[in-house]
């Protein structure tokens, strides 16, 4: 057998060659003219595709036929599964399974392992490459020798609503029953004693201002999937979002046993809706304190880079390069089972709706720095500085 294998193809993870025309022609057509097959594969609803040693595809059940609009499998014969669902890294490299974030792919890792003749169930993550969608899939690869070839039975299925579902069940069912209940336990304290009242009503009004903040930002985050986010744009002060999210994570019980404190920045006044960028900011600062250990420092703060305002969040851990390459993944995290939208959110406000950028870098010694970054208007005045003490007074500075 030949192979189209051009100097050019280069590979990080899986090989890169691809069939021939002439033998992926030759594939098509024997699977295409197999009834029994085609009856077999096209009785199952899941999407059921058939891939040759290459992992291109040879074969399309009707249900991922359906599912893409096609009469047949002219269009999408030869593609790989990562470019037929269009991923955000399926044209980099030698495209799908060749890239450095192929690594971690459940997909490519279980066709891998159907190619060594061990069938396989794994769940993938693809954010496409238009970023309009975040698909989350379990895929079943089955090994199957025909011809004294073997090939990959490859069977994909939705899960999106399912782990959605358990991401805001946790969300719902643990963190906000924390928050509630330590309301009822100060509201319980403080019955019929105004004294008492008086002591905590600030604390009080802290969790409460956490509850409204946990049940907003799943709001936002359910509105923004579905695409019905209608911006409010407005004049925004970078110094304000800084302090707000140091008001209320300073206190927080992720914050417990560590430092927060607010660099020496730029407040900058900017158009945006100030409602999401404050998510942004409160989810980079939350995740940083997470992320920290006992005694740690996290810094948050705001500068101009490139003609925008940059917010900035760091912790001093360094992030190992397998978990680098999930960052951004719906229902990734880094924390158990159950979590997995605080990053992904992150970017799927600032990239789709607000017209910015979100990114990281992540070196030993230095840590962990989230950046995110917004368009900022010509003309734009600089205003005071936000105080790494949150009791001073601002003072006055220029860009």
């Amino acid at each position: 057998m030949t192979t189209d294998t051009g100097s050019f193809f280069d590979t990080k993870f899986a090989p890169p060659e691809r069939a021939s025309a002439a033998e992926l022609k030759s594939e098509i057509d024997v699977f295409g003219s197999d009834k029994l097959l085609n009856t077999v594969l096209g009785s199952i609803p899941d999407f059921t595709l058939i891939l040759n040693k290459y992992r291109q595809i040879i074969f399309a059940n009707q249900s991922m036929l359906n599912y893409l609009g096609k009469k047949d499998i002219s269009g999408i014969a030869g593609l790989r599964p990562g470019e037929l669902l269009n991923c955000s890294h399926s044209h980099e490299v030698s495209g799908c399974g060749t890239t450095e974030f192929c690594r971690v792919c459940g997909a490519v890792r279980a066709i891998l392992s159907s190619q060594s003749g061990v069938r396989d169930v794994q769940e993938c993550s693809i954010s496409t490459l238009d970023c309009e969608k975040t698909f989350n899939f379990r895929v079943w690869s089955t090994p199957y020798e025909r011809d004294g070839e073997l090939y990959t039975i490859f069977t994909i299925r939705d899960i999106a609503d399912e782990k959605f579902r358990a991401l805001l069940e946790h969300i719902f069912f643990h963190d906000l029953t924390n928050t509630s209940s330590g309301i009822y336990g100060l509201l319980s304290m403080v019955d019929g004693d105004a004294d008492k009242f008086k002591e905590y009503s600030g604390i009080l009004v802290k969790l409460s201002q956490e509850l409204l903040e946990e049940i907003g930002a799943q709001r936002d985050l359910v509105m923004a999937e579905n695409n019905e986010i209608v911006l409010q744009q407005e004049s925004t002060s970078s110094g304000e979002v800084l302090q707000d999210a140091f008001d209320l994570y300073s206190n927080h019980p992720v914050a417990e046993n560590k430092n927060l404190k607010i660099a020496d920045s730029v407040d900058i006044t900017f158009t945006s809706d100030k409602r999401l960028v404050r998510r942004v900011v409160g989810n980079m600062t939350k995740n940083a304190l997470e992320a920290s250990r006992k005694g740690d420092t996290v810094t948050i703060g705001c500068c101009i880079f490139e003609g925008k305002v940059r917010f900035f969040v760091n912790n001093p851990i360094y992030i190992s390069r397998d978990i680098q390459l999930n960052l951004f993944k719906r229902s990734f995290s880094t924390k158990g089972a159950g979590r997995g939208l605080g990053t992904y959110s992150m970017k799927l406000l600032t990239e789709k709706f607000l017209g910015g950028t979100v990114s990281f870098v992540s070196e030993p010694g230095s840590g962990t720095t989230f950046y995110a970054d917004y368009p900022l208007e010509s003309g734009t005045n600089a205003g005071t500085v936000v105080s790494t003490e949150p009791s001073a007074s601002p003072r006055k500075t220029s860009i």
